[in-house]
């Protein structure tokens, strides 16, 4: 497998869909590595909400999702590529649908 040509077809790509921002950079052993780890825990922990399904495990992973997408508005900011934006836009969504949902159960939980 050829790297180097790989990485110019997705800089290619890239300008020629006008994504603005970088292009993604040559996959390296590096990358396969952090994404594996991430991809395992995100597994887990989607395990976890499932399995256990609890008011703490939904804050913990509203929290989760809005310093995700302040890690996402900072790489935008930083000239990441913009199809980044797409993600932002989905995470922040989840966010605010799941924070709405445990405000609701909490108050249906405690009456005035």
């Amino acid at each position: 497998m050829d790297r180097g040509r790989d990485a110019g077809r997705h800089a290619l790509a890239h300008e020629g869909l006008a994504l603005g921002g970088e292009s993604t950079p040559a996959f390296t052993p590096t990358h396969l590595f952090f994404v594996a780890l991430f991809g395992v825990l995100a597994v887990i922990w989607a395990l976890v909400r499932v399995l256990q399904p609890t008011a703490l495990h939904g804050a913990i992973d509203t929290v989760g999702r809005g310093l995700v997408s302040a890690w996402m508005v900072l790489a935008l900011t930083q000239g990441a590529s913009q199809v980044l934006g797409v993600f932002l836009v989905m995470e922040v969504a989840g966010m605010v649908v799941q924070g709405a949902l445990l405000l609701g159960a909490r108050r249906v939980a405690a009456p005035a």
